[in-house]
């Protein structure tokens, strides 16, 4: 073989190696076995919903960023429709820092509502608990505390209304 060739085959030989590395490091991370799951139970969440409202009250959860236009627009709508939301708890959570949460909190008037709260959780956290890398990502619990509906992207509020009625 000549020096020409050799360099192909060892080119060839090595884009191999880091394409079945690759494909092994996706099966590692998305493999339940490794800790990735998407709670189906409240109870399966890897911190406490404590909210003064009736336990017989329903849970979204929205993961966002307070710079997705979507996850604006959602929380926009949630304060404009938030009496339809009265028997819901809503719990909002970004890996973002604290400031920009409560600067977003305070932006959509949702800072001062009793069953409106926001969470603060690492990027990690959020995937291996969601299994999710997507804003707006939402999860409706019914009033036991089992997942109903799980809602990627923007969707209207009047559905996730009706998801919760």
């Amino acid at each position: 073989m000549t020096f020409k060739y050799k360099k192909y085959f060892v080119l060839v030989a090595l884009l191999l190696a880091l394409n079945t590395f690759g494909i092994l490091i996706i099966k590692y991370f998305s493999s339940t076995e490794y800790g990735i799951k998407d709670p189906e139970k409240t109870s399966e969440l890897p911190f406490k919903v404590a909210f003064n409202n009736k336990s017989s009250s329903s849970l979204i959860i929205i993961i966002f960023s307070s710079t997705c236009e979507d996850c604006q627009n959602k929380a926009q709508q949630i304060r404009q429709y938030i009496k339809g939301f009265a028997q819901t708890r809503v719990l909002l959570i970004s890996p973002e820092d604290s400031t920009s949460i409560v600067k977003f909190s305070i932006q959509y008037q949702l800072n001062n509502l009793p069953n409106v709260r926001f969470l603060q959780l690492t990027k990690e956290k959020i995937f291996k608990t969601f299994s999710t890398t997507t804003v707006p990502y939402i999860l409706v619990y019914n009033h036991e505390g089992n997942l109903n509906k799980k809602l990627k992207g923007d969707i209207k509020i009047e559905k996730l209304l009706e998801i919760v009625q």
